[in-house]
């Protein structure tokens, strides 16, 4: 009996076999193949015969139920029978599993091809099972690897040979093979700019969250371009937040949200985050030149240094003052569009500030505002005749007495024009009238309204005054004595005498010195007397003459 491998024919030692006879009854036991794989019986007479194998060489298979008959003829001349048993070798089984390469979770999906050690392929398409499997039985001893084709949806390809070998044995052993899988994994981009400009901004500091707070990264800070790249990411939810901002700028503390997704290709999630430049504030103030009062109503325009307007119609409030806040650092003017009522402005001039970095504190501008003035025009003439006096002389007061100018005189027009008069009540006093006139002591009371400083129409004040009334003195009757006539020729001493005593009279009696304030009444009355005294001399000598004819 020749013992050979059921597949190379190859001769096989050590086999141990039992001869039975066609009747059942063991032979022969024990008996063992040699090195040439076979075993030889004698002195067997002529019937039918079987081996049955007990043991099979170390690393095959045989079956026990198996029988290898054959028979021993009756002839005259010797003749060995042949018998010819194969042994299939004894084959291994291999079980791989695949799993994640972070969470050891099993992988169902992974496609692989196995192969003999030479490169002979063996098998193909082998995909693991839900319990992330792949059993391949029936494998002779030997090695082998297992190569993947294609990775779990999500997964890399992991493209290394896993090796394992099945080896001789006589008792029945499983080689197992672990195969894992790095999940793929996704790259963020998040890109940081001005909030109004969209200028990149570098500076911007970031720490890098999963979706239930696990901190993954920290002081992930943007370069020159605006730019944090975060690579190798999992698919799942993330989000960044910004621990410090840029220069200038203020901190978002948003919640910057991504998901990595579950994909086959390379995909970058981006993120977009943004930051408004820190920003400062002015206060305007608003006042009365003169007083320093506060000034509501005033309204003002708003613009940066280049002439971009930023805000309109903004009014000075009870307290004088207009607000504006978040305005980013730069050169700032107002100008003024219109005033409080009452008031004048220029609306050429530019109330400039400028709002600095990390500004502190509010900007303060100061404007002030001059009240609209009037006039006045006071006219003097003759309460009778209604002719322009000139030389009268006012004091000019307000209401409360307080006195505004003194020694004001008219014209030869008669006229007193008085300029820069705020709005209210106003009186002249006459402290010196026109020669010839009597003082009018009334208060001459006028009002400057706001309909007048606007449209330029000045207060008019009337003022008449009375001529002063002469009185002259009566002339003393001439006292004539009856016994003395005049002398001819001597009428002109009398006439002297008496005219010179009426000079004197008026003298002593009609012209007294005059004052500073009276001088021109006491001029006039003076020389009426004068010329009424003249007239009583004259009257006289016609009388004398007459009397001597």
């Amino acid at each position: 009996m020749t013992k050979t491998d059921g597949d190379t024919g190859k001769v096989l030692a050590r086999a141990t076999f039992d001869l039975y006879n066609s009747n059942d009854k063991l032979i022969k036991e024990g008996l063992t193949t040699d090195k040439n794989g076979q075993i030889k019986v004698d002195n067997l007479k002529p019937g039918n015969y079987y081996f049955k194998e007990t043991a099979a060489p170390a690393g095959y298979d045989f079956n026990k139920d198996t029988h290898y008959g054959f028979t021993v003829e009756l002839q005259v001349t010797t003749r060995v029978a042949a018998v010819s048993v194969k042994n299939a070798e004894k084959t291994g089984s291999v079980v791989l599993t695949k799993t994640d390469s972070d969470t050891g979770k099993t992988l169902s999906g992974a496609v692989f091809d196995l192969y003999k050690k030479d490169g002979t392929k063996i098998a193909s398409g082998l995909t693991t099972d839900a319990a992330g499997q792949v059993k391949v039985a029936e494998l002779k001893p030997g090695d082998y690897y297992f190569k993947e084709t294609s990775a779990p949806a999500g997964y890399e390809l992991n493209d290394a040979k896993l090796n394992f070998t099945v080896e001789l044995q006589t008792t029945v052993k499983v080689a197992t093979v672990s195969a894992t899988n790095a999940e793929k994994t996704g790259s963020v981009v998040l890109t940081k700019t001005d909030s109004d400009t969209g200028k990149t901004l570098a500076g911007a500091t970031f720490d890098l969250y999963k979706a239930d707070g696990t901190k993954l990264e920290t002081g992930l800070t943007t370069g020159n371009n605006g730019q944090i790249k975060v690579d190798n990411l999992k698919p799942g939810d993330y989000y960044f937040k910004e621990t410090s901002a840029p220069a200038g700028y203020e901190l978002n503390d948003t919640k910057l949200n991504f998901t990595v997704e579950l994909q086959t290709t390379v995909k970058v999630a981006t993120v977009s985050a943004t930051n408004a430049e820190k920003t400062g504030s002015v206060v305007l103030t608003k006042t009365d030149s003169d007083t320093g009062k506060t000034l509501s109503g005033a309204v003002f325009d708003l613009y940066k240094k280049d002439g971009t307007k930023v805000a309109s119609g903004l009014t000075t409030d009870a307290a004088g003052q207009i607000n504006v806040a978040e305005l980013k650092p730069g050169q700032y003017y107002f100008v003024e569009t219109s005033a409080p009522a009452g008031y004048s402005f220029d609306i050429k001039k530019q109330y400039s500030f400028t709002i600095v970095l990390n500004q502190q504190h509010a900007v303060t501008v100061k404007a002030t505002n001059t009240e609209k003035t009037g006039s006045v025009v006071l006219t003097k003439t003759d309460g009778d005749t209604g002719k322009a006096l000139s030389g009268a002389v006012f004091d000019l007061y307000k209401k409360d007495g307080t006195k505004v100018a003194s020694g004001l005189t008219t014209d030869v027009k008669g006229q007193v024009k008085y300029n820069n008069l705020k709005l209210g009540k106003y009186y002249f006093v006459e402290v010196k009238a026109p020669k010839g006139y009597d003082l009018n002591k009334d208060k001459q009371t006028f009002r400057i309204t706001l309909r007048m400083t606007e449209k330029s129409i000045p207060a008019n004040v009337q003022v008449t005054d009375k001529k002063t009334p002469v009185q002259p003195e009566k002339p003393e009757n001439p006292t004539q004595s009856s016994s003395s006539k005049p002398r001819t020729g001597t009428s002109g001493s009398t006439i002297n005498k008496q005219t010179g005593s009426s000079d004197k009279r008026t003298s002593k009696g009609n012209l007294p010195q005059t004052g500073e304030q009276y001088s021109g009444y006491l001029t006039v009355i003076g020389i009426v007397i004068i010329l009424a005294v003249l007239g009583i001399i004259l009257y006289r000598r016609r009388l004398n003459h007459k009397n001597s004819k």
